[in-house]
């Protein structure tokens, strides 16, 4: 079965490149390549289902972080294995994309190298597929942060684990999210511009939002501001930026046991 490779670069002559590279070492490939996030959405809504997108990071108006958050948020093309191709080289990138895409690849690549990545990522892709999302209903967790690189990061680190992960950018969007009725881990950033994460505690305290949940705080303080002791009670654990993903997600783990 001939397997569709989408290539999304700014770049035509990068396109060109990887296209007839891989092309040349693998005649099942079916590949297409845009120039754009926007010729790559179009072209997905247009009913286009690739198997594997190479998705380039620098690129103008929509960059690759911004389609591959728009990707996974959509329901159909959520499952589609990411795989960024660019010359984005710098430590934090790359540990964010390593967490939210499949592989993370850096320009110049030699393209024998990209076909064995490509065809790692589609065998992994076909092991993990879920027999059943039962599992994702039991284990809820909301992520409140104004950072969108750090939702993208744990929203990719604990689905795979069976959660379903809502994510909020404010502390008031916590707040609605609350409202429908969601119960379960709460992950909270302390520091956030408008309504920080204390503020934002105390707003659940006060609207009865803390009955059914747990709340967890990120940080990136070592102390933790004396002048909010009377809402430490709805705390039950800090955990330090920049974190490790295998340690968070085994301490998130352990928060169910106080849930009722």
């Amino acid at each position: 079965m001939r397997k569709k490779i989408l290539i999304v670069d700014d770049e035509p002559d990068a396109v060109l490149t990887v296209k007839t590279g891989l092309e040349d070492l693998d005649q099942t490939y079916e590949i297409m390549g845009v120039t754009s996030g926007k010729e790559c959405f179009e072209l997905l809504n247009k009913g286009y289902q690739p198997d594997l997108i190479l998705l380039d990071i620098m690129m103008p108006i929509i960059n690759g972080w911004e389609v591959q958050r728009r990707l996974k948020e959509h329901s159909t093309w959520r499952t589609i294995p990411i795989l960024f191709l660019t010359a984005v080289v710098d430590k934090t990138s790359k540990k964010i994309g390593g967490l939210v895409a499949e592989d993370y690849i850096e320009k110049p690549f030699e393209i024998g190298n990209v076909k064995k990545r490509i065809d790692a990522a589609l065998l992994k892709h076909e092991e993990n597929k879920p027999v059943s999302q039962e599992t994702n209903k039991q284990k809820k967790l909301l992520v409140v942060d104004d950072d969108p690189y750090i939702l993208i990061a744990i929203k990719e680190l604990f689905e795979p684990e069976g959660f379903t992960v809502h994510t909020a950018r404010s502390g008031q969007e916590c707040l609605d999210e609350l409202a429908k009725g969601f119960k379960g881990v709460i992950l909270m950033d302390i520091m956030m511009p408008n309504m920080d994460g204390w503020d934002t505690i105390r707003q659940i305290v006060v609207n009865g939002y803390n009955n059914g949940t747990v709340i967890s705080m990120f940080t990136a303080k070592d102390e933790i501001d004396k002048k909010v002791d009377d809402l430490k009670e709805f705390v039950i654990d800090y955990i330090t930026k920049p974190f490790d993903p295998d340690d968070l997600v085994k301490t998130v783990n352990t928060y169910w046991s106080y849930l009722p």
